[in-house]
C-alpha cells in the first residue's frame, strides 16, 4: 500500500518527515532475517521495487537515495529474496550520476555483489543450490554498470579489481554460466573507454579455452575480440602470440572440425581475419 500512499497521501511538503519515516520502515523490513518473517521482506521488496519503477516518484526517492543504498547494499549477502536485486540494478541505473560523485559506494556495492555472486556460484557447483537466479540478477547490475558513462571509464580499474573473483572462473576447470556477461562487460567497458587494461590483456589469454567451449565458435567472443583488436591495436601488433592466438581462432571458426557450425558461425571466422589484416597488419605497415 506504502506506493500507493506516496502518490497520493504523502505527496506534499508537509508529509515528508512521514513519508521519509515509512520508506526507512520498508528498507528496514528487508533486512529482516527471522524465517517466519520472510513474507514481510517479501511484500516489502515488491512494494520498494514498484516504486522505484515509477518515473513520477524518482523526484521524491533522490534526496535519500543514497542513505537507501547503503542501507541495502549491507542486505546483499544474506537477503533470499531476489526480487531486491532488481531494486540495486534500478537503483544503479536510474541515480547513477548521483552515486558517481560517491565512489566508495559504488565500490563497496560492486564488491559485496561479487562477494554473494561468488558464494552463490559455490553453492550451485557444489550441488547445494539449485537456481541460479540471484547469480543472473547480479550479474544484470554488473553489466549495466559496465554500460554506464557515468561509471566508465571513471571507475574502470577499481571496478575491474573487484570483479577479478569472477573473472578466475573463466580459467578454472569447471565450465561457469556466467562467462557470456563477463564478455559482455569488457565489451561494452572496452567501448566507451576505448583502451584495453591490464586485466583484460589477461583475460585475453583464456579467450581459446572459451573458444573450445563454444565448439569453434566465436559467438560472443567475436564483439570482445573485435574491441581488442581496435582498442589493443599497439599491443597486439607488438606481440606474435597474440596476432597467431587471434588468426588460429579465426581459421578453426572458418573451417570447423565439426559438422555442427552453420555458415553464420563460420563467416565470424571469415570476419575475425578479415579485422586481423585490415586493422593490425595495415596499422603496421604506417
Amino acid at each position: 500500500m506504502f506506493p500507493y500512499y506516496a502518490e497520493t497521501i504523502f505527496n506534499n511538503e508537509a508529509q515528508k518527515d512521514l513519508y521519509q519515516y515509512y520508506l526507512a520502515f520498508m528498507v528496514s523490513c528487508i533486512g529482516i532475517k527471522q524465517e517466519e518473517l520472510q513474507a514481510l521482506v517479501e511484500q516489502a521488496t515488491d512494494g520498494l521495487c514498484t516504486m522505484f519503477e515509477d518515473e513520477d516518484l524518482k523526484p521524491r526517492l533522490s534526496p535519500f537515495i543514497l542513505e537507501i543504498l547503503e542501507k541495502l547494499a549491507s542486505y546483499i549477502t544474506t537477503i533470499k529474496a531476489s526480487k531486491f536485486f532488481d531494486i540495486i540494478q534500478h537503483i544503479t541505473k536510474t541515480y547513477s550520476a548521483l552515486i558517481s560523485n560517491h565512489d566508495s559506494l559504488l565500490i563497496n556495492l560492486i564488491s559485496l555483489l561479487v562477494e554473494r555472486a561468488f558464494n552463490e556460484y559455490e553453492l550451485v557447483k557444489n550441488q547445494q543450490k539449485s537456481t541460479k537466479l540471484i547469480i543472473s540478477k547480479i550479474w544484470h547490475t554488473i553489466t549495466a554498470v559496465g554500460e554506464n558513462r557515468d561509471y566508465i571509464p571513471k571507475f574502470q580499474e577499481r571496478l575491474e579489481k573487484a570483479l577479478i573473483p569472477l573473472f578466475n572462473y573463466l580459467d578454472g576447470v569447471q565450465d561457469v554460466f556466467f562467462d557470456d556477461d563477463i564478455l559482455q562487460f569488457i565489451t561494452s567497458v572496452m567501448k566507451i573507454s576505448k583502451s584495453v587494461s591490464s586485466t583484460m590483456w589477461e583475460l585475453f589469454r583464456v579467450f581459446p579455452k572459451l573458444f573450445d567451449k563454444y565448439n569453434q565458435r566465436l559467438g560472443d567472443l567475436f564483439p570482445a575480440l573485435n574491441c581488442y583488436i581496435v582498442y589493443g591495436r599497439e599491443v597486439i601488433n607488438n606481440d606474435p602470440n597474440g596476432i597467431r592466438l587471434l588468426i588460429d581462432m579465426g581459421l578453426r571458426a572458418l573451417n570447423p572440425g565439426n559438422n555442427d557450425n552453420n555458415e553464420a558461425s563460420m563467416s565470424e571466422g571469415a570476419l575475425l581475419l578479415h579485422l586481423v589484416i585490415q586493422v593490425l597488419l595495415v596499422y603496421s605497415l604506417r
